[in-house]
């Protein structure tokens, strides 16, 4: 056998090697494809809206019921409301928001991020559907349960807490895995072939009559991805905490600011900028996990990686204008990483600190909220 051919053979040997290594991992030798990225991040508005099905990138193809866009709630900037509309049906309501999957691939990766609200205790539900079937691959029960297709628990929930969800359908094992927050809390075989459409869906239990619907829980939904095995994204949300007095009256305060990763994947070189108003001065900074030096009006914190479902936190010692007590002034904070994120409204946040225009904000919250309720 000729030398050409000896190297030929061992070519062909390494391609096969690969592929049954790269089988028995686990790992898709697909290109990284994302087919829905949903933040619902169009401009902000006092007003509730109803989102537009269309062909949009990270449009819903299929909308029932009256979902809502939302300003702010829970945890998020702008998410989407899923609630009772009790309107839909002669015994029932069932309010629900689809999307299209227009590609192939022998693994899928399905997230979100959801904050349920006074479902637990209810007669209500939320689902996650896949394909055109109605029975439930997930749901997050009225009794507090987290339900597996079939009906078994798998874990319980609690209204008002952030959940990062994520299912993985693996096509060759014909498997389909359950993490939230990051943990890995079930994994079962499937008899799906392929992935065709993903809705979310809020709705009454089964036999229930619209008395015996409550009108009052919600589900707040952000961030729906769908792509393949590899697709790979971060997603940073920062958060100012309210600011504290310290000192005799010097106009020092303290302010927290929380930089936090929802998602799977370590965001890499992240780096938090604090913008600070003309006449602020920074006294120090305070951090277990960053680095923070100041730049002009900026201060810059980083760090080399911040883990899925982790976060960071920086103390700013800051001085008010002309070092008077309760004088009020504004403080932005912009988390960046130079991984691809998701979602870039969340990841700034901005808070007056001092004055009366937090108590302002908060009472136009309240107003929002209750006018929801009356809809």
């Amino acid at each position: 056998m000729s030398r050409s051919s000896i190297v030929y053979v061992i070519f062909c040997l390494t391609l096969v090697f690969n592929s049954i290594f790269s089988q028995a991992a686990g790992v898709d030798p697909e290109p990284p494809k994302r087919w829905v990225q949903a933040n619902f991040n169009a401009p902000l508005m006092l007003g509730e809206f109803r989102p537009v099905p269309g062909s949009l990138p990270g449009a819903p193809q299929t909308l029932s019921g009256n979902p809502r866009v939302v300003p702010a709630m829970a945890s998020f900037t702008q998410p989407l409301l899923l609630n009772t509309e009790l309107g839909n049906g002669p015994c029932c309501y069932s309010e629900e928001v689809g999307f299209s999957v227009p590609g192939q691939a022998s693994q899928y990766l399905i997230s979100f991020d959801l904050v349920t609200a006074q479902l637990v205790g209810s007669n209500n539900r939320f689902r996650l559907l896949l394909n055109d079937a109605d029975d439930a691959s997930l749901t997050f029960n009225g009794d507090g349960l987290v339900l597996w297709s079939g009906g078994g628990a798998v874990t319980r929930f609690d209204d008002d807490r952030l959940l990062h969800v994520q299912l993985a359908l693996d096509l060759h094992r014909q498997t389909l895995s359950l993490r939230i927050n990051g943990d890995l809390l079930h994994s079962a075989t499937t008899s799906i072939q392929s992935l065709r459409t993903v809705r979310f869906n809020m709705s009454s239990e089964d036999g229930m009559t619209p008395e015996q619907i409550d009108p009052e829980p919600f589900v707040a939904l952000d961030n729906v991805v769908i792509g393949n095995g590899t697709d790979r994204f971060v997603n940073l949300q920062t958060r100012i905490g309210g600011a504290s007095a310290n000192g005799d009256g010097d106009g020092e305060v303290d302010v927290e600011v929380q930089v936090r990763n929802l998602s799977d994947h370590a965001a890499q070189e992240v780096a938090l900028t604090h913008l600070l108003p003309a006449g602020v001065e920074l006294v120090s900074t305070r951090s277990e996990q960053m680095d923070c030096h100041p730049v002009r009006r900026h201060v810059i914190c980083s760090m080399a990686e911040l883990q899925g479902m982790a976060q960071a936190s920086v103390v700013l010692t800051l001085r008010s204008p002309n070092g008077k007590a309760g004088a009020g002034f504004d403080v932005t904070s912009i988390a960046v990483s130079t991984g691809e994120e998701i979602d870039n409204s969340d990841n700034r946040s901005s808070a007056r600190l001092g004055g009366s225009t937090g108590l302002l904000m908060l009472i136009g919250l309240m107003v929002l909220v209750l006018l929801r309720r009356q809809q």
